[in-house]
């Protein structure tokens, strides 16, 4: 390989200080940054130590000593490589939230609503009027009532067989039934 670099400039740059107008020319021009970098950083891990002008191909050797890939293709490589782990932009509709919230809703409804159909077969209509099934956690059902008389009654229900009968009927796990008295909100004057 010939070397045409100036002795006068510190990062071997050719004497001519132009831009190589050929590929040739351009070829040898990265080889000599290529070897400029490696002096510099004093790391033996890229070599440049092969150019045939016959083909115009710079062949880059790795610290294995084998062939590496042309700077052409290394830079093919870091596009197709950038595009592929590129962030995709979020969605700014609202559809996906809409979607969430129906799913969610479906979700709930098949949960409960299996369990609201027992609950108005076996509670009796005075005691279930008064009563609203709030939540459904770890087995738990949550059952509000608007008045302290409505939850004894209740009480005495479940005591008496109504949540062995739950338990029988309902297809998910039920492993209790908790109530509690709702808090009317209060009117002001």
């Amino acid at each position: 390989m010939s070397d045409a670099r100036d002795a006068n400039t510190p990062t071997g740059e050719p004497s001519g200080g132009g831009v190589a107008r050929d590929s040739d020319a351009h070829l040898r021009e990265v080889v000599r940054q290529i070897e400029a970098m490696r002096r510099q950083h004093g790391s033996s891990a890229i070599s440049a130590s092969a150019f045939d002008a016959g083909d115009a191909t710079c062949i880059c050797r790795t610290e294995t000593g084998r062939p590496g890939k042309s700077p052409e293709a290394a830079a093919r490589e870091i596009q197709r490589l950038g595009a592929s782990r590129a962030r995709f932009a979020r969605e700014l509709s609202i559809a996906a939230i809409v979607t969430a919230t129906r799913k969610q809703a479906a979700d709930v409804h098949r949960r409960l609503g299996e369990l609201i159909e027992l609950w108005e077969e076996f509670v009796p209509q005075e005691i279930a009027a008064h009563t609203t099934l709030a939540a459904l956690k770890g087995g738990v059902l949550h059952v509000t009532v608007d008045s302290s008389s409505i939850a004894y009654e209740l009480d005495r229900l479940l005591r008496e067989g109504l949540v062995i009968v739950l338990r029988r009927r309902y297809r998910s796990t039920l492993t209790r039934v908790k109530v509690s008295l709702s808090v009317p909100t209060q009117l002001q004057p």
